[in-house]
C-alpha cells in the first residue's frame, strides 16, 4: 500500500505534515507555473527524504521557480511540417536536471509540425529521436527503384549530434518561441 501525504503552504511557504510512518519519501511540490528546482547534492531530479522512527525533521526547505516554455515546430527538408514526432529536451553537461514528474521531457507535434514544452530554467539541446517518415504514409515510389533514406535524429536547428547543435538557454519565467527543427535525413556511407 502507498500512502501519500501532503500539506498546503501558508504565505510564508511553511507547511507541516504529522503522523507519517517511518520510510523513505519521494518529496513532489506542486505549484501551477512553477517547477522544483532540485537540490545539487545529490545531483538527481527527485527527492527523497528518510524519515526515522520518532524522528521530527524541521526547516525542511524545498525551492521553486517559475517554469519556461518552449515552443516550435519540426520540419521536413522542404519545410514542410511533420506531425507526430517526438520532440525531447537534453540538459547540456553540467546543467539542470529534468524533473520527471513536470510531465515535459518529451512532447509530440501536432498537425502543423508544431510543440508546445514546459521545463526547468537551464540550458538544453533540443531534439527529434530517430523518426522513419514511413511509419503512416504509403512508400514513396521512385521510377528508378531507389527510395528516400530515413529521417535522422535530428538536433535543433538541423543537426546529426549534439557538436553542431544549437544550445537553447531557458530562463526562469521565459517564452521561447519560434524554433524549429529540420529533419535530416541518414547520408549514404562511403564504400
Amino acid at each position: 500500500d502507498q500512502i501519500v501525504y501532503g500539506a498546503i503552504s501558508d504565505r510564508a511557504g511553511h507547511f507541516s505534515v504529522t503522523n507519517m510512518k517511518p520510510g523513505i519519501y519521494l518529496v513532489i511540490p506542486e505549484r501551477a507555473g512553477f517547477v522544483h528546482v532540485p537540490s545539487a547534492k545529490p545531483a538527481t531530479p527527485v527527492t527523497f527524504v528518510p524519515l526515522k522512527p520518532g524522528q521530527q525533521l524541521a526547516g525542511y526547505k524545498l525551492e521553486m521557480t517559475p517554469h519556461a516554455t518552449i515552443s516550435g515546430r519540426v520540419v521536413d527538408e522542404y519545410g514542410d511540417p511533420v506531425h507526430r514526432v517526438a520532440v525531447q529536451l537534453e540538459p547540456v553537461a553540467g546543467g539542470a536536471q529534468i524533473d520527471p514528474f513536470a510531465g515535459w521531457q518529451s512532447n509530440s507535434t501536432d498537425d502543423r509540425g508544431e510543440f508546445h514544452m514546459v521545463a526547468s530554467p537551464g540550458r538544453y539541446y533540443l531534439k527529434a529521436p530517430n523518426f522513419s517518415d514511413q511509419h503512416e504514409y504509403a512508400p514513396e515510389i521512385r521510377t528508378d527503384g531507389t527510395s528516400a533514406a530515413p529521417y535522422v535524429a535530428t538536433y535543433y536547428p538541423s543537426a546529426a549530434s549534439t557538436s553542431a547543435a544549437s544550445i537553447v538557454q531557458a530562463a526562469p519565467g521565459q517564452d521561447i518561441a519560434g524554433l524549429e527543427i529540420r529533419l535530416t535525413r541518414q547520408t549514404a556511407a562511403a564504400g
